[in-house]
């Protein structure tokens, strides 16, 4: 089965996007989707998940990780890695 493309885009900046809420509502809160450019990743969507992956020593928010979720090189919008 392939995970579902991670929407990405808001219609409005105070609500995530649908496809968050449902997966949030419908799924256990913890959800393999694909990210732009096509890497898959872990998606949270339930607090108690959430805290629990900040706190745990095995995560982390390293770029430099080789596997650090990344961003199309192309869509400066994402890719922050310039920023440093």
């Amino acid at each position: 089965m392939t995970a579902p493309a991670l929407q990405t885009t808001r219609r409005c900046p105070y609500a995530p996007p649908e496809q968050h809420t449902r997966i949030r509502d419908t799924d256990p809160g913890i959800s393999q989707v694909t990210l732009p450019g096509g890497q898959t990743a872990w998606a949270l969507s339930r607090l108690e998940h959430i805290r629990a992956m900040l706190t745990d020593p095995r995560f982390s928010s390293d770029r430099r990780n080789p596997n650090f979720p990344g961003s199309p090189a192309s869509d400066p919008a994402v890719n922050h890695s310039s920023r440093r």
